[in-house]
């Protein structure tokens, strides 16, 4: 059973949260005192490059852009994959001048 609740808020393709998982993570942080940002971001063109070149290029590109935002984001910050090419990061703004 946890592993399916898991995967009811999860992208399977970056096992990033999805946006049900967004949601969720999203609701809870009323609770929170702490300052955080809401960033959503669109890649433009990966539809270009999987109507083009096939879906398996595509998810490749999309992992590549998965790892970047991984890698580019505080150990406590969200990402979730919200749709197709679009993500949501929840950065927390407690240290950053916003």
């Amino acid at each position: 059973e946890l592993s399916a609740r898991r995967l009811a808020v999860t992208d399977s393709l970056t096992s990033f949260a999805n946006r049900e998982g967004l949601n969720q993570t999203y609701a809870t942080l009323h609770t929170r005192t702490t300052p955080f940002v809401l960033v959503r971001i669109d890649f433009d063109g990966i539809r270009q490059i999987t109507e083009a070149m096939g879906f398996s290029t595509g998810d490749r590109v999309l992992l590549n852009v998965a790892s970047r935002l991984r890698a580019n984001v505080d150990k406590g910050d969200f990402i979730a994959r919200i749709s197709g090419t679009k993500f949501a990061l929840i950065l927390n703004a407690e240290d950053d001048a916003v």
